[in-house]
């Protein structure tokens, strides 16, 4: 399953993204959660609030496997 939005707030332990109808959901992160921007992978603490982002569930439809960071969004 995945799960498309605008980060919210990111930390540790979970990322928060605002969903296209306006709702908010927070996702689980894993410790071996992988976040891609392009090809290439980048660190958690590089994902800013604002960065639209498609989040890949893991098995368990709840936890982020994969994050793909696209580009910031300008509707502020």
């Amino acid at each position: 399953m995945t799960i498309m939005g605008t980060v919210k707030t990111i930390d540790a332990a979970h990322i928060e993204v605002t969903l296209k109808d306006g709702k908010s959901r927070s996702i689980p992160l894993a410790k071996n959660t992988m976040f891609m921007r392009g090809k290439d992978m980048i660190q958690a603490d590089q994902v800013k609030p604002g960065a639209r982002v498609v989040i890949v569930l893991a098995e368990d439809d709840k936890t982020a496997e994969h994050v793909k960071i696209g580009t910031e969004s300008k509707s502020k």
